[in-house]
Parts: structure tokens; sequence; C-alpha cells
């Protein structure tokens, strides 16, 4: 079956008992589920059937279980809550219920300290701390838990019955014939079903699950899958961080300057200042950043760190940062929060990691504290320990108060509490006693990736790739001259257009194609002189062909020389006619160079010189020109190792308009930036592929910036009949990014006199496109607004010129006061 149904539930519990009802009726009216159940059960291992009803009512199914079947064991459980009639149930009513149905079997045989018959409570409990499932009772279908409000009778029915009719239509029929008596309680679990049958469909039918696959593992192996389910992780982030504020290095370190920041400052400096460990020591752009907030002077806080070091082993796109969160001053022999913050800012990644496991090891933290280790007895290979322990006593206490402040201002923990920041998403405080384990931060790591942070890695990140290199402008002057340059940087492909036209009627197009066993050079001029001339340089494998084609109207010259030699291809022509056109064209392939030089002179005193070089690490195109507009244009785009920098200058008597789009990743990289900010907020987004955290930060802080901006609110579209009379247009300035806002409203009502202040305000301060439908009344009597008054509202604070604050905003009405 492909729909197996765990039901996750405390046989006392009252809500539970409905649901375990509702499985005996599953099984009662053959619904196409495989039930399980998990007990959910107090007390310590060593509680056994006679000490608490619950674990009496685990022994007894799991005797029958064995014995008989699972079906007549639940059936069991069913008659014992008949029994209890709703009230409390006690160990003597299921060794009753159970002496009348096995008269013969020994009580304390099955139910006391010795029993065999403890499977349900020992993998129960197994089962729940791998799990990591919490609020308790749930009910699991296809591993996914269903929603809290379908738990009881009435949903559980409805929502089953219409999810499984949505599978197929004979499915349809079938399961509504099973189930029309109305006893059955099947509705909420049905309705999972067939949600999850329509995704199989349409699988098969794209040919990526077939025969040859195991259903289960196929579906196992889905990204909606998660390896583990943990409520904390699963219910969303506490808080979300605002990292996208540009700070200077080293505030984290000046405690007197860092109490002063407000909390976004505090969070971007952080970030900023912030030391990572990663599971590989070179350096390349991770999609999860994670900040653990932790004391690792408690049992609790070194728990959590060392679980997160054993999965930062196994992930190639996460790295990890340390927030000490400390309570109390250390007691100890050893400060461990300060040894792990010298050795992650003094230690290479791996000297730190393998220090830090062995600092943050139980067993290790006890020894150091009772004496019977020291630093030195947990040196690892490679490590100077000299100079760790120098550091160490020279490293005082004030990044510890800088980040107790960030946690107590910024998180909102208390001292110690422990918890984890995700791409600036905020993940705790965890609870006295709760468990993070290393499944977990796997997960959390999934998660984190599935909302935003692969795409972000994907798009945002500028990688000099094996991929295309586009860059584009556009210019237009009052002189007439067009210039378009495109240059693209591919494996074997280096193409260079110039188009330029002038008042002189002078045409010329330059294409330099720098492709794997091709160089051809085409140059085409036409001038006045009637002039034409077309030089075609191939240098193939194995072939050096020049070809010259020359026709004119009078007495021409040629003089042709093409010497091929190690490292150089020279070609000179000199062309002279009867219009003194002079032409020198010199193409030079050098092992890193391109260069192509053009000297053109004609009637119309047009002059332009381009040169290409295409260097390692380097690419350079520079155009000059000038004309009679006296237009001057520099382009110069450089993309070096770790740098991608376009710079565009332009200088021109009018309206010279310039775009530029810069795409270098795997045959794309678009950088797409978008803002919105509730004040007057610039954003430079700079994506380098350089050696350092840079591409990192930015997956990191764009992230960040996205979950802040999450609403659980839907859009609604407005519909209307028309919008020629009775809608008020304000357009927003088109070259900016604006807000759409749609206003309904009676225009003589005592809503409207607040809100056209309220817009009015709102159109001062951001770019807004706005439309104001006019809901009218119809065939008023008499006018249905009395009473006037007007909104007072201003934009901003205003101050006198000494800095004092102005009192605030007045109204004046005519003929009363203010």
């Amino acid at each position: 079956m492909l729909f197996p149904q765990v039901f996750l539930v405390d046989p006392l519990d009252k809500n539970s008992r409905e649901l375990l009802k509702m499985a005996e009726s599953f099984y009662v009216h053959n619904v196409p589920v495989r039930i399980g159940l998990v007990f959910v059960l107090g007390g310590d291992r060593d509680t056994c059937g006679l000490d608490d009803a619950g674990v009496a009512l685990a022994y007894a199914f799991d005797y029958i279980r064995q014995q008989d079947n699972g079906p007549k064991a639940l059936t069991f459980i069913t008659d014992v809550y008949d029994g209890a009639k709703g009230g409390d149930i006690t160990v003597d009513m299921v060794t009753k219920e159970f002496k009348s149905q096995f008269a013969d079997q020994d009580i304390e045989q099955v139910f006391g300290k010795n029993s065999e018959y403890d499977f349900m409570k020992r993998g129960g409990a197994d089962f729940l701390a791998q799990a990591g499932l919490q609020d308790f009772p749930q009910v699991l279908l296809n591993g996914k838990p269903l929603k809290k409000s379908d738990l009881n009778q009435d949903n559980f029915e409805e929502g089953v019955i219409a999810e499984l009719m949505a599978a197929t239509p004979d499915l349809q029929q079938n399961v509504y014939q099973v189930c029309s008596c109305g006893v059955c309680g099947c509705g909420g679990v049905i309705a999972e079903f067939m949600a999850a049958t329509p995704d199989l469909q349409q699988n098969v039918y794209q040919g990526r699950l077939h025969d040859g696959h195991n259903t289960l593992e196929w579906l196992m192996k889905r990204d909606n899958v998660l390896p583990r389910l943990n409520s904390r992780v699963l219910s969303g982030a506490f808080k979300k961080l605002d990292l996208s504020e540009s700070m200077e290095d080293g505030l984290t370190q000046d405690y007197e300057r860092f109490q002063y920041l407000s909390s976004r400052d505090m969070a971007s400096s952080l970030a900023t200042d912030m030391k990572y460990l990663h599971r590989s020591d070179e350096e390349q752009v991770y999609s999860v950043s994670l900040w653990l907030v932790t004391d690792l002077q408690t049992s609790e806080g070194r728990s959590l760190a060392y679980s997160a070091f054993k999965r930062l082993k196994h992930s190639n796109d996460m790295r990890l940062g340390l927030i000490f969160n400390s309570g109390a001053p250390s007691a100890g022999r050893v400060d461990l929060n300060k040894a792990v913050y010298v050795a992650v800012n003094t230690l290479s990644n791996t000297l730190a990691k393998n220090f830090v496991t062995k600092l943050v090891k139980e067993e290790n933290f006890e020894e150091l504290q009772s004496g019977a280790k020291t630093l030195k007895d947990l040196e690892v290979n490679g490590m100077d320990m000299t100079a760790f322990l120098a550091a160490y006593e020279k490293q005082t206490g004030d990044f510890l108060r800088v980040q107790r402040l960030f946690s107590d201002r910024v998180l909102e923990f208390t001292g110690s509490q422990r918890g984890i920041v995700a791409n600036g998403q905020v993940y705790g405080p965890l609870r006295d006693g709760e468990v993070f384990i290393t499944e977990d931060v796997d997960l959390l790591e999934l998660f984190v990736k599935q909302q935003s942070a692969s795409q972000l890695k994907t798009e945002l990140v500028a990688m000099n790739h094996t991929g295309n290199n586009k860059l584009y402008v556009k210019q237009q002057s009052a002189s007439q001259l067009k210039t378009e340059l495109v240059a693209m940087n591919h494996t074997g492909n280096n193409k260079l257009y110039v188009k330029q036209q002038s008042a002189s009627t002078l045409k010329t197009e330059l294409v330099a194609m720098n492709h794997t066993g091709n160089n051809k050079l085409y140059v085409k001029q036409q001038s006045a002189s009637t002039l034409k001339t077309e030089l075609v340089a191939m240098n193939h494998t194995g072939n050096n062909k020049l070809y010259v084609e020359q026709q004119s109207a009078s007495t021409l010259k040629t003089e042709l020389v093409a010497m091929n030699h190690t490292g150089n291809n020279k070609l000179y022509v000199k062309q002279q006619s009867a219009s003194q056109l002079k032409t020198e064209l010199v193409a030079m392939n050098h092992t890193g160079n391109n260069k192509l030089y053009v000297k053109q002179q004609s009637a119309s005193t047009l002059k332009t010189e381009l040169v290409a070089m295409n260097d390692t690490g380097n690419n350079k195109l520079y155009v000059k020109q000038q004309s009679a507009s006296q237009l001057k244009t520099e382009l110069v785009a450089m993309n070096h190792t770790g740098n991608n920098k376009l710079y565009v200058k332009q200088q021109s008597a009018s309206q010279l308009k310039t775009e530029l789009v810069a795409m270098n990743d795997t045959g794309n990289n678009k950088l797409y930036v978008k803002q919105q900010f509730a004040s007057q907020l610039k954003t430079e987004l700079v994506a380098m592929n350089h050696t350092g955290n840079k591409g990192s930060d930015l997956v990191m802080k764009v992230a960040g910036l996205l979950a802040t901006m999450e609403t659980s609110k839907t859009r609604k579209k407005v519909k209307f009949g028309g919008d020629q009379h009775s809608v008020v247009k304000i357009p927003a300035d088109p070259s900016r990014p604006s807000f759409q806002i749609e206003a309904i409203v009676d225009p003589v009502s005592t809503a409207a006199q607040k809100m056209a202040p309220i817009l009015l305000v709102l159109q001062e301060l951001y770019n807004l496109d706005v439309r104001i439908y006019m809901n009218c009344k119809e065939k008023l009597s008499e006018m249905p607004l009395k009473r006037y008054y007007r909104y007072v509202l201003e934009a901003e604070p205003r101050f006198t010129s000494d800095g004092r604050l102005m009192p605030g905003p007045r109204a004046r009405v005519a003929g009363g006061g203010s």
C-alpha cells in the first residue's frame, strides 16, 4: 500500500481515545491504509505495567499482537475505553479486562518488571527520540503530520474521504461505497491519500517513476522528504535579522562603540566580523551560514556545539560560526568560550575544527576543569600550541561582553540560552532540556536551502565560469552617432562587434573571432572615393591563408607581408588610393594577447581607435570616439580572477542613455536587484568570485532580507467593471521601483477624510502607483456626511535650525480653533 498511517498517541489521553477508535474503524471498513501505532508513555525505563496504566495497555497490546494479531490487540484497547465510559483508566481496569479475555495468563508475567512484552514501550521511545516529534497526539500519513484541526472525529472523516476520492476514478467509487456507512471516521486521512496520488501519477506519466523503481525508496529521495521532523525547525524562525547594512570591520572588537549601535547595525556588524569553519579548506560559496548561539561552559551548550561540528564534517554547503552567549563568569580552570574563540580566530580551518571538536567533548571538558588534562594535552597535529596559549592569555573578555549584548538586545536570549541563526533566521531560544542533535542540524540545513538559499547561490553569485560574459552598451546622442559593443567571453569564443555610424556616411564593421583553430579578421570599408577593400585572414590548424581582393577606380598599390612566426602572426596591409585613404591593419596573435589596431582617416574627420586585449585574467575593451558632436565614450571591462567590474563613463551633449547587462554564469548569470524599503535606502549588490567569504555573505544577507519580507497574506486582485469615470489614477515614476496601492472608498464618508491625508503622506515618502476607486452610494436624499475634520499627519519629524524638535503639525479649521 502507498498510504502508511502512523498514530502517535498516549493511550490514556482522552483525545487519543477517539483517534484509536477511528483507527479501528479504518481496519473494520477495509480502508486502503497500513496502520501503525506508537505509544507515547510516561514514566522512566523501569516503569512496568503494574505501575502505570498506559504502560499496562502497551504490554497488553504487545502480548495480544504476538499471540494473535494487531487488529485484535487494538480492539482490546477500545474495549478498555468502553469499560471506562469516558473516565480515567487505571491499572486495575486494564488487568481486569485482560483477565476476562485471557483467564489462563499470569498477570505478573505479562505486566510485571520482567515482562517480555515491552516492545511497544521500548520501540515507541526509540522512534520518538529519532523522529523529533512533539505535541501529541499526532497522526502521520506517508510521513507527513496531519493538521491539528483534522484530529477530531468530524474533520477526520470528511477530509480523508475527500482526499482519497481525488486519486483515481475507480478508487473514488470504491472508497465512497466503503465509507458510506457513516460510522467510519476517516475523512481527514483519506484527504491526504488523495492529495498524494496526483503527484505520483504525474511522475509516472513523465517517466520519472517506473517499474524499475522501488516506490518507497523513490519517495524517500524526494526533496520534500525530510530526514527528521522537528517542530522547532519546521514551525519557522522565532525572528528574522536584517543583515544588509554595510558596516566597517572591527566594531565587534570595541564594546564602547558596539553598545550604541541599533539592533540592525549590531547584526550587520557581527555578520561582517564573523569567522567561519567549514568542511573544505578551499574557499567556495556556501548556501547556508549557521551561527551557533551557545555557552560552552554549560553541558547543553557543549552538546549543541558537538552536534553542529559532527554535521559540519559531512556538509559541503554549510559554514559554521559561533556566538558565545555566556552566563556567569567562568569559575573553572579553563574558560572554554575564550579557548574556542581564540582557536577559531587564530588557527587554520582544519586545525580549528579538530581542536574545537576535542574541546567541546564532555569528557575532555570535565578533565580540563579538574586539572587531569591541560590544553596542551588536546593539541592536534600541526598546531603551534605555544602561540595558541600566548594568544589565549592575551585575549580579554570584551568579545564575550559584545556577544552577550548582541544575544540580549537583538536575539532576545537570556544568559546561557541556546539557539541557531541560519541565514539570518533565528531558531530559538531552546528550552532547558530540549535536545538538538546532529540530525536536527541536518534538517535545518536542508530546510533553509529549500527555502531560498540554493536558488540564491545559483542566481546571485557571479562566478567566472564556462559560460557567457555579455556587455551591452547602447548610446544615443544629438550627432546621430550610434555604437553598440557586445563582448562575449565564452570558452573558445571572443567576439567583438563594433558598428559605427556618423554624419560623414562612413561605415566600418570589425568582427574579430578568436575560436579554437580559427582567427578571422574582417574589415569592410567604404568612403567617398569608392574604395572597397576586403581582408580575410584565416589561421586554421595546418593552414594559413591570406586573401586580399581589391577593387578601385584608379591606380592602387598593395603590399602584403604575411609572417607566421612562433607566437606571432603579423599582417601588414598598406593601401594608397586617389582619395588619400590610408589604412594600416596590424593583427598580432601572441600567447595571451590578441590585439587589433584599426586607424582610419577620411574626409569627415572621423577617427576611431579600437584596442581589444584578451590577456590571462584580463579582458579590456577600449573604445574612443570623436565626432562632430564632441561625443566621447570610454568603456573599460575588466574580467580578472575574483573580480568582475564594469565601468561605464559617458559624457554627451544631450540625453545619452546607457544600458549595461552583465551575465557571467554557466550559460547565464543574472543579477536582479529589487529594493523595497520604508525610507530612502540604497542597496548596492556586488557579486565577486574572490578568495574569501564575499559570495557566501551575499547569499546569507539576501536570504535574510527576503525572509524579513515574507508574509502570509495573499494578494487579491481588485475586480471592477470600468475605470473611466470613477477611478482616480496617480501613476508612479516608471524609472524606479514602486509600490502599488489600490484604495476603495466612499468619497463622502468619515473613512475618506482619514484615508486621503494618509495616501498623500505615503506618496511623499515612497514611489507609489495609486488607484482610488470611488465606491459611492446611490440615490442619496441628503448629504451623508455632516461632520468634517482633518486627519493631521506629517511625513517626517521637523527640526529647528538649532536642532530642536519643532512642535507637532496642526490643522486649522476656518471659523474655529486649532
